[in-house]
């Protein structure tokens, strides 16, 4: 008995990060627009910490510094 809620419990974990994976479908999904406020903020926090220095990498996410 033991093995099958052990089984049970492994098959729902790889059902949650497949789904998980997926963030804009699936059961548990965002909207870009949610992705987009994040990014704000998180450029703002880096303006805020780093004031004055360039971000990192560019809109598409290349790295523009060493």
């Amino acid at each position: 008995m033991p093995l099958f809620v052990l089984a049970g419990l492994f098959t729902g974990s790889l059902l949650l990060i497949a789904d998980i994976d997926r963030p804009f479908s699936g059961q548990i999904h965002i909207s870009s627009t949610a992705m987009e406020d994040t990014v704000g903020d998180i450029g703002e926090d880096f303006a805020e910490d780093h004031p004055g220095r360039p971000l990192s990498c560019d809109a598409q996410g290349a790295r523009t510094a060493p």
